[in-house]
């Protein structure tokens, strides 16, 4: 074992529901924080590491009548001359139906491991074994030494819910208490109660006389200004370590970025220490009109060919209605018509960001780099009109042409539209690289059951 580190293998996994402000991608989204409290072992700190593997960035496969999506999570401790793994999670979800999958769910995990004091680097690197996607997250670390004999604090946990622990042991589990890490420190308007888990160590303890100490707890905004405080009571002393935990309702804070401030005091040798922890709060009707406010202020700079630019490039997934209105609005009629399209089609709407609308926006991108051609803008071309319309495949079987036969693609969705596999085959005939559509197996598409005549020169 490297003589740096000591690992505590402590993994597994639980689905929680979270505030949800994160974007849905075919890459898997991790978030990773991280806590320090006092080690068994002398010289060294504990650290305990929160992962959060967000469920809706997984990719899910068809086997058997159900969806399964398989993952792993590797976690690696560098310093500067070493660096150390810890046992990989291998998890797996199984579900009858995606619509089960929905946004703001995550799979959590924790960990730890026992450091010297000094400065490391953590990586979280998620793999999506079903789509054959990674994603990584690294964060510097500054492992404090807690070994001291003066009055300290650990790290402040927050935590979705702390409860009694039962019979049942489990990753979440300290001195009794079950703590549910928050990996993203979030609350709002599905978690309004906030939840934290601290330690103090070397109080003054003297086994005859006990004594006293209090814990004041205190919000503040980053500017430094206080919002509320909470004055601690005298609590008297067991020994000279002492653990601490609160809830607390928060559901006057509105949307905004917070610190929350642990102080305890030794009320028997006049003696301080402090932790600070930052935290999200996120309110859907507040996060939503900040979003809209954006927006328009975005769409106020743009000119009216720009604009009319942007509205041709969603024509694709405007309806009918849609179509024939935008061309009687004015400049300020079509800007307040984009606003009001992203906004009827957000997933999740009030969280900052738009999945519907990013998605969109990547795979026109994608269009434009991978299908242009000639003069034609990827996105007009046959391939771009249907990754617009349908979304990205899930299989593309794809072939490039010889002296004897065209390049082809052929992709395949999977339920598509509620209407089982479908699948769209691009030839090109024309030896461009437009590679026009000539045949799909989707109703309201072109159909051509001579397709493969296409294929040959």
């Amino acid at each position: 074992m490297n003589p740096m580190i000591r690992i505590a293998g402590c993994i597994g996994g639980i689905l929680l529901l979270f505030i949800n402000h994160v974007v849905a991608q075919t890459t898997p989204v991790v978030d990773v924080d991280v806590a320090q409290f006092k080690s068994f072992q002398h010289g060294f700190t504990k650290l305990e590491i929160y992962q959060g593997v967000e469920r809706k960035s997984l990719n899910y496969k068809t086997e058997s009548g159900k969806f399964i999506s398989l993952y792993r999570i590797e976690t690696e401790i560098a310093g500067s001359d070493f660096s150390a793994r810890l046992d990989a999670i291998v998890g797996s979800d199984t579900v009858s139906s995606v619509a089960q999958v929905r946004a703001g769910q995550r799979f959590v995990y924790a960990t730890s491991g026992d450091l010297k004091p000094g400065n490391y680097k953590l990586t979280t690197t998620v793999f999506d074994d079903v789509a054959k996607t990674k994603s990584a997250e690294t964060i510097p670390l500054e492992i404090r030494d807690i070994s001291a004999s003066s009055l300290l604090m650990s790290d402040i946990q927050l935590a979705t819910d702390i409860s009694k622990a039962d019979a049942t042991p489990s990753q979440f589990d300290k001195y009794s208490l079950r703590i549910t890490p928050n990996v993203q420190s979030s609350y709002g308007d599905d978690l309004e109660t906030f939840c934290f888990y601290a330690e103090v160590y070397n109080l003054a303890f003297d086994a005859e006389t006990n004594g006293s100490y209090r814990v004041n707890y205190i919000i503040e905004d980053f500017e430094g200004n206080t919002l509320f405080k909470i004055p601690g009571k005298s609590k008297p002393k067991k020994n000279a370590d002492a653990v601490v935990y609160v809830s607390f309702d928060i559901s006057s804070l509105p949307t905004g970025q917070y610190q929350f401030k642990a102080e305890v005091f030794d009320e028997d040798i006049d003696s301080s220490a402090v932790a600070i922890k930052p935290f999200n709060v996120y309110r859907n009707q507040e996060a939503m009109a900040m979003q809209v406010n954006t927006e328009r202020n975005i769409y106020s700079s743009i000119d009216e060919q720009a604009i009319d630019n942007y509205i041709t490039q969603i024509e694709y997934i405007c309806t009918e209605d849609e179509k024939r209105l935008v061309k009687e609005l004015s400049l300020e009629g079509k800007r307040e018509f984009l606003i009001n399209f992203w906004r009827d089609r957000d997933p999740t709407p009030g969280t900052p960001r738009n999945e519907f609308k990013e998605d969109y926006i990547l795979r026109l991108m994608k269009a434009r780099i991978h299908f242009s051609y000639g003069d034609v803008e990827g996105w007009r071309s046959d391939r771009g009109r249907i990754l617009l319309i349908y979304g990205t495949p899930e299989f593309i079987d794809r072939e490039y042409k010889s002296s004897r036969k065209n390049g082809y693609e052929i992709w395949e969705y999977h339920e598509l539209r509620g209407q089982g596999t479908h699948q769209f085959i691009f030839i090109d005939t024309n030896e461009n690289s437009s590679y026009p559509l000539i045949h799909s197996t989707f109703r309201d598409e072109i159909q051509n059951s001579e397709w493969e005549n296409y294929l040959y020169k």
